[in-house]
């Protein structure tokens, strides 16, 4: 397991809470990236922030080939390319929902969304949270 998800050389107990310093510190990286790039664009800017996970000095930290543990090469990190999709949208019961694309899970939520819009769930024997208005 990595060393991430053992605060003090172990796995953490449950309730407790640990911080992922290095994953903040990450993050911070790239926001950094994209905002320093924003003039050129969204798009440009986001593919600024992925730029350095593929093709810059992290895919070489992050490489499980680096270590000689992996399938991935270098090249599988520099040859491969994100596509900025537009999102996945629905409307349930007057709200608009959003989720990413088919690339990942995302369409499933709306999907169970639509399927749910057909039962009077506040007729069932359920607990729901109060109703508001959007």
């Amino acid at each position: 397991m990595p060393r991430c998800f053992l605060p003090n050389g172990r796995p953490p107990v449950v309730g407790e809470i640990f911080y992922q310093k290095d994953l903040a510190a990450t993050l911070r990286q790239l926001v950094a990236v994209e905002e320093s790039h924003r003039a050129q664009g969204r798009e440009q800017a986001l593919q600024a922030a992925r730029d350095v996970v593929y093709k810059g000095s992290w895919r070489r930290r992050s490489s499980p080939s680096a270590s000689g543990r992996g399938l991935l090469t270098m090249a599988d990190f520099a040859d491969y390319q994100v596509r900025c999709d537009p999102p996945v949208q629905v409307n349930y019961r007057g709200y608009d929902v959003y989720a990413t694309g088919p690339w990942g899970q995302g369409p499933v939520f709306p999907q169970a969304l639509k399927i749910l819009e057909g039962f009077d769930l506040r007729g069932m024997d359920i607990i729901l949270p109060p109703t508001s208005t959007p």
